[in-house]
C-alpha cells in the first residue's frame, strides 16, 4: 500500500448515504494533493451504498481485493503509471448533512431526443453536474421505470482538472440500456469526447 487517509463526509440533501459525487470529489482532491497533479485518466465504480466515513487507500500494484470490504474502487493514471484506490468504511455513522438543490443546478438544461446539454455552473463541481444531468435524462427517457436511479460508474480521460470545465458546455447522451440493470451514457465537453458514465436502477 502506498498511501492511506480517512475521509469524512456529510449527507447530500435528504439522502442517508454518501453520494458518489462526494466520494469522487474527495478522492480527486486527495489524489491531487498527494501526487501534486491531477490524474490523466480516472475510472471509478461504486459497489454499495456508503453510510459512514471511510478510509481511502492507494496502491501501486493491482492486488487481489475483496470486493465485500470496499465501497468504491478507482483506477488512476498519473505520470504514465497506473494506481489503484479503494474506499472502505470505518463504521462510524454520519450525523450531518448539507443543502443541495438539484433543480437549481439543472436550471437552463436542454433535453432533445437522447441528449441533455447544459453550460457548466461554477457553483457546483463538474461531477455533480454530470451526474445530475444523467439522472434527469434517465427520468425523461424512462418515465415508467420503477425504482431509484443510482450513479454506478464513471470514466473520464484527459480533462480532469475542474478549472478546465469553466465556461464550457456539457452534453450527456444515452447510448445503451441493458434491461435497466445498467445504462451507458457518453459525456462530451463542448464537442470533445470526455468519457462515459453508467447508471443502475435500484428497486
Amino acid at each position: 500500500m502506498l498511501f492511506e487517509k480517512t475521509l469524512t463526509f456529510k449527507y447530500k440533501g435528504q439522502r442517508t448515504y454518501v453520494h458518489g459525487t462526494d466520494m469522487y470529489d474527495s478522492i480527486l482532491r486527495t489524489v491531487r494533493k498527494y501526487f501534486e497533479e491531477y490524474p490523466k485518466n480516472i475510472t471509478g465504480a461504486f459497489h454499495r451504498l456508503l453510510k459512514g466515513n471511510a478510509i481511502l487507500r492507494i496502491y501501486e500494484e493491482q492486488i487481489l481485493l475483496d470486493h465485500e470490504s470496499f465501497y468504491a474502487f478507482f483506477t488512476l493514471r498519473v505520470r504514465r503509471k497506473i494506481y489503484y484506490a479503494t474506499l472502505s468504511t470505518i463504521g462510524n455513522q454520519i450525523s450531518s448533512s448539507y443543502a443541495f438543490d438539484e433543480d437549481k443546478l439543472l436550471k437552463g438544461i436542454s433535453v432533445e431526443d437522447t441528449k441533455i446539454n447544459m453550460n457548466v455552473k461554477p457553483a457546483y463541481t463538474y461531477i455533480e453536474q454530470i451526474v445530475a444531468m444523467t439522472k434527469r435524462l434517465h427520468i425523461t427517457l424512462y418515465p415508467k421505470a420503477k425504482g431509484r436511479w443510482l450513479f454506478a460508474k464513471i470514466q473520464i480521460s484527459n480533462v480532469i482538472d475542474p478549472d478546465l470545465f469553466v465556461g464550457r458546455e456539457l452534453m450527456i447522451k444515452s447510448v445503451n440500456n441493458f434491461h435497466y440493470k445498467l445504462t451507458k451514457n457518453t459525456i462530451n465537453l463542448d464537442d470533445i469526447p470526455l468519457g462515459t458514465i453508467w447508471f443502475s436502477l435500484a428497486l
